[in-house]
């Protein structure tokens, strides 16, 4: 920050130099304004929490699969069926997930905030 100081106060910087930054700072800005009204540029906090919010989905749906087919698995002695129920399973899972984020009609009982613009 300090390096930026010295810059700014630098003498041999004349006035058409500061006029031409002056400009091009202005110019940056108003491009990332119409990019943020445009939608090309996100919130990158909500990017972040959005990024979060689907960690924690996965990590759910991926957590109950053991307790949902301990018992089936536990009467099937065929290591091929095992297989093909877990696997089914996980692929139910990675379904729901593709679908992020969920409709609010599929997660009864769970109300999320509406989002205030698509990510």
């Amino acid at each position: 920050m300090l390096a930026k100081l010295d810059a700014l106060a630098d003498p041999r910087v004349d006035v058409n130099e500061w006029r031409r930054r002056r400009e091009a700072a202005e110019a940056r800005i108003v491009e990332l304004t119409l990019a943020q009204k445009e939608g090309r540029l996100l919130d990158a906090e909500r990017v972040r929490q959005a990024v979060c919010d689907m960690i924690i989905a996965a990590r759910s749906k991926l957590l109950v699969i053991g307790a949902e087919l301990a018992d089936k698995l536990a009467a099937i002695s065929d290591p091929v069926r095992c297989r093909e129920l877990i696997d089914e399973r996980i692929h139910a899972a990675l379904d729901e997930l593709a679908e992020y984020p969920p409709k609010p009609a599929e997660k009864p009982g769970r109300r999320r905030k509406p989002a205030k613009e698509p990510l």
